[in-house]
């Protein structure tokens, strides 16, 4: 498989409001790759921002979270639905830690994960998903 290296970029929304977004980009001319422990982050890092219903190739791919930020007694339902996400990606041998923060003030969910991979490395993975604005 081949994973291409992305990076964050800041851009203006429809409503000129800066938001960070992910980005291929070229090393020496070259599109940039991500491989081992990186790769493994970086695909986590992917399938945990996409939102249920998001990916039009497929509905009912993505983590479910307006449905379960709508209802604050399907947060655990959310957290186990992350934690299958995140131990099914290709190169996660185990979640060492995993631990959630709801903030009904700051209308956010932040999620931090820290797996052990197949390349022997601890990745600390932090996500942060915020609900409204």
């Amino acid at each position: 498989m081949i994973t291409f290296a992305l990076r964050q970029v800041e851009v203006a929304d429809a409503g000129g409001i800066p938001i960070l977004v992910n980005d291929i980009y070229a090393e020496a001319g070259q599109i940039a790759l991500v491989k081992d422990g990186d790769e493994t982050a970086q695909t986590i890092d992917t399938r945990i921002s996409t939102f249920r219903g998001d990916f039009f190739y497929d509905q009912n791919y993505g983590i479910p979270y307006w449905q379960a930020l709508q209802n604050a007694d399907a947060i655990e339902a959310l957290n186990m639905a992350i934690k299958r996400t995140i131990e099914g990606t290709l190169g996660v041998v185990k979640i060492r830690s995993f631990n959630t923060e709801l903030n009904p003030t700051s209308r956010t969910y932040s999620i931090e994960a820290i797996v052990n991979t197949e390349y022997n490395q601890n990745q600390d993975i932090t996500v942060t998903q915020t609900y409204g604005r």
